[in-house]
């Protein structure tokens, strides 16, 4: 849902497939994406939820970066993530 409202520009389209994740989670994590993560980071994530049928190689040029670095800002965006939602700066 999240890669769909990014994709969309925070518009939810109904109707398209079920999902379980809660709307409101859904969007604070659009808005912690758009608003709190570095550059950095905001494209490996987009890369990771948005271009599922792309091949990895291709993402990790279109992010600038090596395999191993594009794990790492995944997982330095996954712990923003995680902090925002606890309420505590990562």
């Amino acid at each position: 849902m999240v890669a769909m409202m990014m994709e969309s520009n925070g518009q939810l389209i109904r109707g398209r497939r079920a999902f379980r994740a809660p709307l409101e989670s859904s969007l604070d994590i659009e808005l912690i994406v758009n608003k709190h993560l570095a550059p950095e980071l905001v494209t490996v994530v987009r890369e990771h939820y948005c271009t599922l049928d792309v091949d990895m190689r291709l993402r990790y040029a279109h992010c600038g970066c090596g395999r191993d670095t594009y794990y790492q800002r995944l997982h330095d965006a996954h712990l923003v993530i995680w902090g925002m939602f606890m309420g505590v700066a990562a």
